[in-house]
């Protein structure tokens, strides 16, 4: 499920957290559920936005710029699921490798993990509680 946030004639200033204008386009919003999409549109927009919709076909005659922002939440299962697929790339990859398959993966891997702000298991410090 995705929401579509809209705002009015006088957004035309740059937002912070979008990088322009809101008043042409709108903001696609998805978290999977609905009330969160609105939870998330006040808390990353601000309480100053005009209507919520389900549809974006219907807005894209009225917004000349059409989607000017998505904004994707990914909860806490879906991180930690990510998390494990993150530990079974290591241990997969066994290191590095000149295939180009594997190559493309542990990047995909590296950037999911700072999507998520990740840190795999063989790079963590881990000391020891009786060493300190």
């Amino acid at each position: 499920m995705t929401t579509y946030i809209t705002f009015g004639p006088d957004h035309a200033d740059l937002h912070p957290h979008v990088g322009t204008g809101l008043n042409r386009g709108y903001v696609a919003i998805s978290t999977g559920d609905r009330g969160r999409d609105i939870a998330a549109a006040f808390a990353i927009l601000g309480e100053q936005w005009a209507f919520d919709y389900q549809d974006a076909a219907a807005l894209d005659a009225r917004y000349p710029d059409g989607e000017i922002a998505r904004i994707t939440l990914i909860d806490e299962a879906a991180q930690k699921e990510i998390a494990g697929l993150i530990e079974d790339t290591f241990a997969a990859a066994e290191g590095d490798s000149n295939d180009a398959e594997i190559e493309a993966l542990q990047a995909a891997r590296d950037r999911l993990a700072a999507l998520i702000d990740y840190t795999p298991a063989h790079e963590r410090d881990w000391t020891p509680l009786d060493a300190a």
